[in-house]
């Protein structure tokens, strides 16, 4: 289902609200944006022959509606952790001056392991392409888990203690917990824990690894067969061309059971409207 079609359905249906249309195209406008950037990180990962996928909802979108979910908003991809260090070589030397990334190996007060790429004159907080780092795991099953959770831990201890207290909530709820959090890690060393997610992250080779995940916050949350994401190849979109894994469809059966399958309209277009309110806060 691609933006059109979306939007006919909406029009249709007894959901529709006299300020959907301007509010749809508004949403399109911060869509586009990230699209733009994806096409260039295409560009410049092509160019330097380092291996990127469509990831999460992104993949979906190729797959299922020929390019971006039409209510979602934020573009993910997996990079290989062993080519982290060539990936930001090549955005210091080949990203256009439009664009720019952030991750801790550019800021050391970056709150996140992973990097972002947003255009310029946006925040990295909410528009973004969000680039997660694909790491091997042990072999056996109670080891997975161990190592998956000390990596989600490091990503979380880091994420508390650098957030910014005053950017990041508005609540008083929001400001107790926080704030309880950066106490708990007062005196973690930043630059310790980085050598040690370095370190714990290259423990495991991707090729050599049955299973992968993802050296960031959300390392928990998956165990991903190698076997779905070690090839990669092109695929055509009605938004341009971009790389996804060889084995989409058993990646996608993982991550979503029925991937074909597109949510109730209701639910969609709640998800809409919620990406759009956070978006036009941040402009």
């Amino acid at each position: 289902m691609n933006r059109n079609e979306f939007l006919e359905e909406v029009r249709k249906s007894s959901y529709y609200r006299k300020d959907f249309e301007q509010i749809f195209e508004e949403f399109r406008s911060y869509q586009d944006l990230i699209l733009n950037a994806l096409r260039e990180f295409h560009k410049v990962c092509v160019t330097n022959s380092i291996p990127y996928q469509l990831a999460y909802g992104s993949l979906l979108g190729a797959v299922r509606d020929n390019g971006q979910i039409p209510w979602d908003y934020d573009v993910d991809v997996f990079v290989p952790f062993s080519k982290k260090e060539e990936l930001i070589e090549a955005l210091k030397n080949d990203l256009n001056d439009e664009f720019y990334f952030y991750c801790p190996e550019v800021d050391k007060n970056c709150r996140h392991y992973m990097m972002r790429i947003a255009p310029k004159g946006y925040s990295t907080e909410l528009f973004h392409l969000d680039v997660f780092y694909l790491i091997g795991m042990p072999e056996e099953s109670e080891e997975r888990k161990r190592f998956s959770k000390e990596v989600q831990q490091l990503a979380f201890i880091r994420y508390y203690k650098l957030i910014s207290l005053i950017k990041s909530t508005n609540s008083l709820k929001g400001v107790v917990k926080i704030s309880l959090f950066k106490l708990r890690y007062l005196f973690r060393n930043v630059e310790r824990d980085y050598k040690k997610f370095e370190e714990l992250c290259s423990m495991y080779g991707l090729k050599e690894s049955s299973y992968a995940t993802t050296a960031d916050i959300f390392a928990t949350w998956y165990e991903i067969p190698t076997k779905n994401v070690l090839s990669i190849e092109k695929m055509q979109t009605l938004e341009g061309e971009f790389c996804v894994p060889t084995s989409y469809e058993q990646l996608l059966s993982l991550l979503y059971g029925d991937y074909l399958k597109v949510p109730v309209l209701e639910n969609r277009i709640k998800e809409l409207l919620h990406h759009h309110s956070l978006q036009s806060k941040n402009i």
